[in-house]
């Protein structure tokens, strides 16, 4: 299966998950997946998101982050790949003075 993020919509969220300023997002999803090219503006965030029952792997293409991690603070550089495990908590935030871009993948493990 091949997805071209090229074709698909923008969706936009202000405030994502109580973070900061807008979220950009082309989406695939199905019942266990949700695959996203993302984008934040400049000091754009999105808030804490605890993975009850999914993981989160973040690759960041485009800008600097901080990422933090069960309230642990990291910086995230293009090239990297950040993993928030089933059971812990992520959030990310634009540091930088570009966009921020990068690819998040989360799988479900359990349904709610």
């Amino acid at each position: 299966m091949i997805l071209d993020f090229n074709t698909m919509p923008d969706l936009t969220w202000s405030n994502f998950r109580g973070g900061e300023n807008n979220t950009t997002a082309r989406m695939y999803k199905d019942t266990r997946n949700q695959i996203m090219f993302l984008k934040l503006e400049p000091g754009a965030s999105m808030g804490i998101y605890n993975h009850e029952h999914s993981t989160e792997m973040i690759y960041l293409l485009q800008g600097t982050a901080t990422a933090t991690f069960d309230g642990v603070e990291e910086e995230l550089l293009p090239g990297m790949c950040a993993y928030c495990p089933e059971g812990h908590s992520n959030s990310v935030k634009n540091t930088g003075k570009e966009d921020l871009i990068f690819l998040s993948v989360v799988s479900r493990f359990k349904e709610k």
